[in-house]
C-alpha cells in the first residue's frame, strides 16, 4: 500500500507544475482519489467497489496528471472548457466531491460489515433488520 500511494504522490507533484489553477484544489483532489482507491483494500473487498473506484480513478485522476504531464490538448469534446483557472478548480472540486461521496459511501459499507459480523452488537445493519443474516 506504501509503494503505492509513494509512487502516486511522485505522480502528482510531477504534474502540479502544469496544472492553471490553486494548489487548494489540487491537493484536495489528490488526496480524495487516492482515498478512494486505497479504500478498495481493506475486507471484506466489494468488486462492484473496486470496479467503479478503479474506472473513477483512471478517468478522473489517471487522465489528469497524464494530460498535465503531457501538455497535449485534450482530443475528445470538451465544450465550453476554456481551461482558464476557475473552471480548473471548478472541475477538480466536482471530481473530488464524487470521489469523497464514494469513499464515504465505502466507509459506511465497511462499519455496517463490521458490525454486521458480531451478532451480539445492536445495529442497523439491514441485514438483520430483515432477518436476513
Amino acid at each position: 500500500m506504501i509503494p503505492i500511494t509513494v509512487f502516486l504522490i511522485l505522480l502528482s507533484a510531477i504534474a502540479y507544475p502544469a496544472y492553471p489553477g490553486g494548489i487548494e484544489s489540487f491537493v484536495l483532489f489528490d488526496l480524495s482519489f487516492m482515498a478512494m482507491l486505497l479504500l478498495a483494500l481493506p475486507q471484506p473487498r466489494s468488486n462492484a467497489y473496486i470496479f467503479f473506484a478503479c474506472m473513477l480513478f483512471l478517468g478522473f485522476w489517471m487522465k489528469l496528471m497524464l494530460h498535465l504531464m503531457s501538455g497535449d490538448n485534450f482530443l475528445e469534446p470538451i465544450g465550453n472548457f476554456s481551461g482558464s483557472s476557475e473552471e480548473w478548480e471548478r472541475a477538480l472540486a466536482i471530481g473530488s466531491a464524487a470521489a469523497i461521496g464514494v469513499s464515504i459511501a465505502r466507509v459506511l459499507q465497511l462499519a455496517t460489515s463490521v458490525h454486521c459480523r458480531y451478532r451480539h452488537i445492536a445495529c442497523a445493519c439491514p441485514y438483520m433488520v430483515f432477518g436476513l443474516a
